[in-house]
């Protein structure tokens, strides 16, 4: 009957999420800064701890877990480029249309991509200018220990604030 065909759709509709509910939704929220924002931060904590041990700028005091240069430096780019996939999936994966997760994506894409951009121009620039020797594999490279631009990288916590962001710049932009 008509009648049972409405019922099911008025049905649907309250059960179906839109994006909005999912992007911005607490369980959402708490999952994607734990396991994206700070999971990377963490990766930036242990690569800048590695290169200030590995120049002797701090003292080893044994309660540190040591992972090689090479490892932090890669699951660093990993990471990045993992939360910058999603952000763009979600970007042009957003049927409905919602401004405020197109906005808060684009914050996402743009923050990481900054943080992954910084994190190559650093390693790129480690490297002594006198001598090619000192200048080892992409991602193992200590000269220069930690340098000026690698602690940029830690402006990944940054990213736990786009989603707030993104409601501020669309109430603006829609008064």
């Amino acid at each position: 009957t008509p009648s049972n065909t409405e019922e099911e759709n008025e049905e649907a509709k309250e059960t179906h999420l839109s994006a909005y509910d999912i992007f911005f939704s607490t369980s959402y929220v708490l999952c994607s800064e734990v396991f994206g924002t700070m999971l990377c931060f963490f990766y930036v904590a242990m690569r800048v701890e590695g290169l200030l041990l590995s120049n002797d700028i701090i003292v080893d005091a044994g309660s540190t877990f040591l992972v090689p240069h090479s490892v932090t430096f890669w699951l660093e780019v990993s990471w990045l480029f993992i939360m910058i996939s999603s952000s763009v999936l979600l970007l042009f994966g957003n049927v409905q249309r919602d401004p405020t997760v197109d906005c808060a994506c684009a914050i996402d894409v743009l923050i990481t991509a900054v943080c992954l951009s910084m994190l190559l121009l650093a390693e790129s620039k480690r490297c002594c200018e006198s001598d090619e020797s000192c200048c080892g594999n992409f991602g193992t490279r200590t000269y220069g220990d930690v340098g000026n631009i690698e602690p940029f990288t830690s402006l990944i916590a940054f990213r736990a604030a786009r989603f707030y962001v993104a409601k501020l710049v669309v109430s603006v932009i829609n008064k």
